[in-house]
């Protein structure tokens, strides 16, 4: 399973926003998880890299492929969040996601 994960946050002009806080949060146990978190640079690229891999074993209960959210903050404030299995590469790369600039 991952051990990594990379994306972008963009305005709905296409440009990237710098400054926001990224968390990634495994949401499939019976107790969110944080796995991450990093800052989108000037690009609004962000990387959050070396969390624990946790191998699926689908036949086995508690072992199922984990859901992964990733939430866009500023402070506290929740500005997005997006949702995701995860994936059997070392690296997960979210799809851009897109907020209204402001």
């Amino acid at each position: 399973m991952s051990t990594s994960a990379t994306g972008t946050v963009l305005d709905e002009n296409g440009h990237g926003i710098s400054g926001l806080r990224v968390y990634l949060e495994d949401t499939s146990r019976l107790r969110v998880m944080s796995l991450g978190r990093g800052v989108t640079d000037t690009n609004g690229r962000f990387s959050i890299a070396t969390y624990a891999d946790d191998a699926a074993s689908p036949g086995t209960p508690g072992k199922q492929a984990r859901l992964l959210r990733l939430s866009v903050r500023v402070g506290q404030h929740v500005l997005k969040e997006a949702q995701q299995a995860d994936s059997p590469q070392a690296m997960l790369t979210f799809d851009p996601i897109t907020m209204k600039a402001g």
